[in-house]
Formats: structure tokens, C-alpha cells, sequence
């Protein structure tokens, strides 16, 4: 079994100055034209040998690999340079503040009425229209779009402050799931 095995690396071996100017061309570093040359003999040992034409056969892989690696370096450069850029992250006080946002508001969704909980997930978060919600609760559509709009006045007033400005700590942002839905599905 070694020595077929031995055989086909030692054809494919031949072509290896070729690859590596293909390859070297593409990544432009010799650590990388490396690799990239290293991935193709695994996949030519991999085909068991059985290539007609083993030059452009393994000159095609060797340039794939190469554009992948070159592609993902790409990748990982602009991951690091958009993360190194000044506020791309936010800041740890405003992280604070939206988890506290989120306890509060979950906070008053468990003291409304399960259907209530029930339907405002079905319509805010599922994006489910008024009808079906209303045959899913048994009600009708108009009853359930009333129902809803009661349960989300008590959502908000049990989570308005006398004294905050007129954009509330609990706007839509801090809810990913619950902003309105698309306008056309009121029905």
C-alpha cells in the first residue's frame, strides 16, 4: 500500500515548481504558498491518483486553494482592522443600561396574563397577523387586535416614568422582537 501511495506523491511532486510560482503569485508569501501547495497534494492523494492530466489538473487545485487562502486573509484583515476602529464597540455603561432595559420590560411582560404574553409574542416577535392570532386564542380577528392593543398599553404603562423625556428607555431598539410589524400583515 506504501509504495502506489509513494509512487503517486512523487508524480505529483514534479509539478511542484509550477504550482508554487502559480501559487506564489496569488498569496505572495512563501509560509502560505506552502500550505496552499500542501492542501493540493492532499487532495491529488486523496483522488488515489486516477488524474489524466496530473500538471493542469493539480495546477487548477493549487490556484483554487490559493484564491481561497487569499480570499479568507482578506477576511480576517478587514474582521481585524473594523474591529480595531475607535466605537466599534459600545460602550460598557450603555451595554448595562439595555440588559437592565430587558430585565424591566420581561419583567412586566411576566406579570401580564399568559394569553396576553401569548399574543403580543405571537404578533411582535412571530409577526403573526390578527386573524390567525385571534384563531389560535379563539377569538376574532377585531377582538384580537383589541386584545392586543389593551395588553401593549399595559406593557407601556407599566413601564412609563413620569419624569423621562419624551423617548422612552424602552423603545423598539432595545426590543429587537418587538417592533411593530410589517404594516401590511395587520390583517
Amino acid at each position: 500500500m506504501r509504495g502506489p501511495l509513494n509512487s503517486a506523491f512523487e508524480r505529483f511532486r514534479e509539478h511542484e515548481p509550477h504550482l508554487r510560482r502559480i501559487v506564489l503569485r496569488i498569496v505572495r508569501d512563501p509560509a502560505r504558498a506552502d500550505d496552499v501547495i500542501q492542501e493540493t497534494y492532499v487532495v491529488a492523494l486523496s483522488s488515489g491518483g486516477a488524474v489524466r492530466d496530473p500538471g493542469r489538473w493539480l495546477a487548477r487545485v493549487a490556484r483554487n486553494f490559493a484564491l481561497l487562502a487569499r480570499r479568507r486573509e482578506a477576511r480576517r484583515a478587514r474582521n481585524e482592522r473594523d474591529g480595531a476602529r475607535p466605537g466599534a464597540t459600545r460602550p460598557v455603561d450603555e451595554a448595562i443600561a439595555d440588559a437592565e432595559a430587558h430585565r424591566r420590560v420581561f419583567r412586566a411582560l411576566r406579570r401580564l396574563p399568559a394569553v396576553d404574553r401569548h399574543m403580543l409574542t405571537l404578533r411582535y416577535a412571530e409577526k403573526v397577523n390578527f386573524l390567525d392570532i385571534g384563531s389560535r386564542v379563539g377569538l376574532s380577528a377585531e377582538a384580537a387586535r383589541s386584545r392586543v392593543r389593551r395588553a401593549l398599553d399595559t406593557l407601556r404603562e407599566a413601564l412609563s416614568d413620569p419624569y423621562e423625556s419624551t423617548t422612552p428607555w424602552w423603545r423598539s431598539d432595545l426590543l429587537p422582537g418587538f417592533e411593530s410589524p410589517d404594516p401590511r400583515a395587520v390583517w
